[in-house]
């Protein structure tokens, strides 16, 4: 029996119709997804718990969005 984890992520971001699409650049490494949307740039940083469970917080500049 072979076992494998889903290591992967979706991100929905919206927008508006007319305005340009977000753009996301992933860190493999860090775990770390930089999106660029309307001028602003959010850094969202993905950790895997020990329950196995992914967390996510998001900062923009040096305010967390979401902790």
């Amino acid at each position: 029996r072979r076992d494998t984890s889903a290591n992967f992520r979706v991100l929905l971001l919206p927008y508006r119709a007319g305005e340009p699409l977000p753009t996301v650049v992933y860190d493999r490494a860090t775990q770390t997804a930089t999106v660029t949307q309307g001028g602003q740039t959010d850094i969202h940083v993905f950790t895997v718990g020990d329950d196995h469970r992914t967390r996510l917080s998001v900062r923009r500049g040096s305010a967390a969005l979401l902790p």
